[in-house]
């Protein structure tokens, strides 16, 4: 009985085959790790967006409440320029008041200031 040779053109073809069989799992591996990397990084980046966003939405509420209280607040004091302009009775306490204004024949009493 004759031994072949091995084939040493099937044994390389044989170890060819199980390198590629391997590289191709491996890649597959590394693409299925490197996508589930790249979704946890924009998981985290929309996690911090939305912290971000929620954080802007209390800063645009407070600053609406804000506006609110200025709009008031300009509001009374166009009341005020309108009372000063056409009240004369508003405009004589205020004198009284502020300045210590007194119309002739008034009689100034001078009372002491006490200690609060």
């Amino acid at each position: 009985m004759s031994v072949k040779p091995p084939d040493r053109l099937g044994r390389l073809r044989g170890r060819f085959d199980r390198l590629r069989e391997w590289t191709q799992r491996s890649l597959s591996t590394l693409i299925g790790l490197g996508l589930i990397l790249i979704l946890l990084l924009l998981a985290n980046a929309g996690a911090e967006d939305y912290a971000g966003l929620a954080e802007l939405a209390q800063r645009q509420t407070e600053l609406e409440f804000e506006l609110e209280e200025a709009a008031r607040r300009v509001d009374s004091l166009r009341r005020t320029v309108v009372l000063l302009q056409d009240d004369p009775v508003v405009l004589e306490r205020l004198a009284r008041e502020e300045l210590g204004l007194v119309r002739p024949g008034d009689t100034v009493v001078v009372l002491p200031r006490t200690a609060d």
